[in-house]
């Protein structure tokens, strides 16, 4: 890897722990937390995994497109609609974490091959605009750090009766 950036690297191994994150946090939780909705227009734990792993395989193809054909439009998503339209709060988790993981690990082993030009290439979005790698790279930390507390909001509202 030739970049020397110091922020850059610390994202990086933001980014490569964080499946193991997501494995630790859910050790502790039962089927009923996994699957509790504080309102009807909220996510369970469940969905916000599931939607972790889809948002990877966008960031995986984002990603893939800045390198090797940078400088196009990129997508936007609904994530509402894909978890209703997906099916989300009904699926098995398992594979969608396993996913998220093999994802992430590609991607990371990827990322340490990049020059320093390719830090610079970027993607066009709707509406955030030029999305270089070194931003992608900053939004997808964040994106997962947003959701790993997400998941702690919704567990703390679970009041589940323990006997």
């Amino acid at each position: 890897m030739s970049m020397k950036n110091k922020e850059l690297e610390h994202l990086l191994q933001k980014y490569f722990k964080a499946p193991q994150q997501l494995k630790e946090k859910l050790k502790s939780i039962d089927t009923n937390q996994l699957s509790f909705k504080s309102s009807e227009r909220s996510w369970s734990v469940r969905e916000v995994i599931i939607h972790l792993a889809d948002s990877e395989v966008n960031a995986f193809l984002r990603y893939r497109t800045i390198i090797a054909e940078p400088f196009r439009e990129t997508y936007v998503v609904d994530e509402w609609k894909w978890s209703q339209e997906l099916k989300y709060q009904v699926q098995d988790i398992t594979h969608y974490l396993d996913l998220f993981e093999s994802l992430r690990l590609i991607t990371y082993h990827q990322l340490l091959l990049c020059t320093d030009a390719d830090w610079d290439k970027y993607v066009k979005h709707s509406y955030l605009g030029e999305i270089t790698l070194k931003k992608w790279l900053k939004i997808y930390v964040e994106h997962f750090e947003q959701h790993m507390k997400q998941i702690d909001k919704v567990l703390s509202q679970t009041t589940f009766d323990v006997k």
